[in-house]
């Protein structure tokens, strides 16, 4: 990050805000970084056996609808304190450890704060981190190399991909480019 970190604008919890381009994984190290990437994959490797267990079992029938996040661990736990067959969830059941697995490959993600690291990086990003041919996974984003103006594919999968900038009346109206599909050179922090 650019700036020493006491200089920097911090958020309600007190943690710094992104400016464009920037993660919280930018000042890791080669090693922190494939540290994080084994943690994540373990984590998500479990939490893949956690959903599909879970799913199986109805377990998620039996939160009331409309529980709010901060009341569904409540919820579980009190299930697990009342149901010995729901030790799953509990500290030594695959479930309560692919949580934990999972909330601390999170942490460093969460150090920063969530909403300017979404804006400035990850919502455009999913569309390149991950595979689209079989989920519309991300938002098909795609970018005017002229005047810069960035858009997502509409709700029905209609993408601006090879049409001309001015069709779709944001920016600059007069501007002849054609959106291109977005690279990660497009997600880099620009230099001032």
């Amino acid at each position: 990050m650019s700036s020493v970190i006491n200089e920097r604008q911090l958020n309600d919890e007190g943690q710094p805000i992104l400016e464009w381009g920037e993660t919280a994984w930018d000042k890791l190290s080669r090693e922190e970084l494939l540290l994080e990437i084994w943690r994540m994959y373990s984590a998500l490797s479990s939490a893949k056996t956690v959903i599909e267990f879970a799913r199986i079992h109805d377990l998620w029938d039996i939160l009331p609808s409309g529980t709010a996040q901060e009341k569904i661990d409540e919820t579980l736990n009190e299930i697990v304190e009342r149901n010995p067959r729901a030790s799953y969830w509990s500290k030594v059941g695959t479930g309560g450890k692919a949580r934990e697995e999972v909330r601390q490959a999170m942490l460093t993600g969460q150090s920063v704060d969530s909403e300017s690291s979404y804006r400035m990086f990850f919502r455009y990003a999913t569309t390149l981190l991950f595979d689209r041919s079989v989920f519309r996974l991300g938002f098909g984003w795609a970018i005017c190399p002229k005047c810069q103006i960035m858009i997502g594919e509409q709700p029905d999968g209609t993408s601006m991909l090879g049409k001309s900038c001015s069709e779709r009346n944001l920016g600059d109206k007069n501007c002849d480019g054609v959106f291109r599909a977005i690279t990660w050179n497009d997600l880099r922090r620009q230099s001032a």
